[in-house]
């Protein structure tokens, strides 16, 4: 139920006709088909008995008369019991789930380098188009939701990483403040540590260069294979974000993880 909580906080909507692509999820007895009914449930269709998106599991779908290879533009279509979904390589998303960490959208520019994702993963974020996703949607009745789900879970770690990852998607750079702000007071911390990136993003564009380059450094430290996507981070930070002296000293600061790389 984890998934599903965090699948939803992280992506309030998408675009009909999306694939989510995936490695194995560790579940006992859920496969790929029972995941996507679950989650058409709160992503209900315009349309009846058509299926609005689908997830598919790469292990299993790769080599398969359905996904020969991972490339663009490879229609997929799936007939079930409850409706047809029909989609294209080309409108998905990638995304990964390793309990207890949280779920996470994999972005294509950091998480390329990242250690700890799956090779078909990794092989699929070119096709991945966070675009897809949006912060407003139909939306189907709370009552409903409780009545399918259960109660919506308190306030988690994972809860307010999904809305930050969320807020840094949109640029909404004073919400991911709000959201640092009780993170520190409720004195929460990840069990990844790529899940602080979002906040490294939000403090630089709230100009808090002192914590983005500390929070980065912190990171090294305890994660030293997340070196090449923190230098990958800063890259396009130092992109996004205007000339000033505080951003020339951070750049100085953080230096040394472009010679902890490999290439």
């Amino acid at each position: 139920m984890d998934y599903l909580w965090q699948f939803k906080w992280r992506i309030p909507s998408l675009q009909e006709n999306t694939t989510i692509f995936s490695n194995m999820l560790g579940f006992d007895y859920e496969n790929s088909d029972e995941i996507s009914m679950a989650l058409n449930l709160q992503y209900p269709s315009v349309e009846e008995l058509k299926i609005p998106l689908f997830q598919f599991y790469l292990p299993e779908r790769v080599g398969t008369a359905l996904l020969p290879t991972i490339e663009p533009d490879i229609l997929l279509a799936g007939r079930r019991y409850y409706g047809l979904f029909q989609g294209n390589s080309s409108q998905s998303i990638v995304v990964d789930f390793q309990y207890p960490s949280c779920f996470k959208v994999l972005d294509p520019e950091i998480d390329i380098y990242n250690p700890n994702i799956d090779s078909l993963s990794t092989d699929a974020l070119f096709l991945s188009n966070t675009d897809l996703i949006s912060k407003n949607g139909k939306q189907i009745d709370q009552k409903q939701v409780k009545n399918i789900f259960g109660k919506v879970p308190q306030p988690d770690w994972c809860y307010y990483f999904e809305k930050a990852d969320l807020a840094r998607q949109f640029r909404d750079w004073t919400e991911l403040y709000k959201i640092n702000i009780e993170v520190t007071e409720k004195g929460l911390f990840p069990r990844d540590n790529r899940e602080w990136f979002p906040f490294i993003e939000g403090y630089v564009h709230n100009n808090d260069w002192d914590s983005a380059v500390a929070l980065s450094r912190s990171i090294y430290s305890q994660s030293p294979q997340y070196a090449k996507m923190l230098q990958v981070l800063w890259n396009r930070i130092d992109k996004q974000t205007e000339p000033s002296f505080e951003k020339e000293l951070a750049k100085n600061n953080i230096e040394y993880l472009e010679n902890e790389c490999e290439y």
